[in-house]
């Protein structure tokens, strides 16, 4: 019920969002994953419950989308691939990467 009603919800269109996120708002958007985790399996942490209900946290989610989204942009097929120049892709892959890199730490 969680997969299909409630996080489709918190990750609507995250792939442009997500990069705008601070760490406050993040948690929050973590919050009801968290909420939810604790209605469905109470007597574990939310580590052990997002592990036995097979989930990842919400960023994680969000950053992969977000590499895919620019890998597909950076095909010459995708719609959006020519608002991209050459050198404004390796500056948003810069970007992507150390956000990234950022929220793993």
């Amino acid at each position: 019920m969680y997969c299909s009603l409630i996080r489709p919800v918190l990750e609507y269109a995250s792939p442009v969002w997500h990069c705008g996120l601070t760490g406050v708002l993040s948690n929050e958007v973590e919050s009801v994953q968290k909420r939810c985790m604790r209605i469905i399996l109470p007597h574990l942490s939310y580590s052990d419950a997002i592990a036995v209900a097979g989930l990842e946290r919400l960023s994680a989610r969000r950053e992969t989308a977000v590499i895919k989204l620019f890998n597909d942009i950076k095909k010459e097929t995708h719609i959006l691939h020519s608002l991209l120049q050459l050198d404004q892709l390796n500056q948003v892959w810069q970007r992507v990467t150390t956000i990234v890199q950022t929220e793993e730490s």
